[in-house]
């Protein structure tokens, strides 16, 4: 980790703290395709929640917003509702072993999940959909012969309300 994802990370933390008192904001650790493993913060705004993260694997930087709309249901131990529907965008950028020609991608997609709330404070968040590539300068090997743009979204993510 650089200097750069240390700021990056530092300033969601403290973004965090700040909105504290207006609300209760969610850290979050993710892994997923197409995300890989990041760290961020979701904001809930009433059956809303807004998030932000950062993070990547080996060769793949991602940053990441998102909109998830909570329904159905009630946990008993959160004020958000266990399923839902988010929005994500996340741009990657692919880099190779010897840090030349970085490529971009751009992807949405819309994924469904429901919310596992361990305790009112911290929980685990399982979520899959389809996703569609809006650009992409390197062609994955792994969609190399995809020609709709459509690719599978999955995710799971821990949170700790703070």
């Amino acid at each position: 980790m650089n200097i750069r994802h240390t700021l990056i990370i530092s300033l969601l933390f403290g973004l965090a703290l700040q909105l504290q008192a207006q609300t209760r904001p969610y850290a979050t650790l993710g892994f997923g395709w197409p995300e890989g493993m990041v760290i961020g913060m979701k904001v809930p705004t009433g059956s809303c929640t807004v998030g932000l993260a950062v993070g990547g694997l080996h060769g793949l930087k991602t940053l990441s917003t998102d909109l998830a709309y909570h329904f159905g249901g009630k946990a008993k131990e959160a004020s958000l509702r266990p399923w839902y529907v988010r929005m994500p965008v996340i741009f990657n950028r692919y880099i190779d072993d010897d840090f030349k020609n970085p490529e971009n991608a751009l992807r949405s997609g819309l994924r469904f999940g429901y919310a596992f709330f361990a305790t009112h404070q911290i929980g685990i968040q399982l979520e899959a959909g389809v996703g569609y590539v809006l650009f992409d300068e390197q062609k994955e090997e792994l969609f190399k012969n995809n020609s709709s743009g459509f690719e599978p979204h999955l995710n799971a993510t821990v949170f700790l309300r703070l």
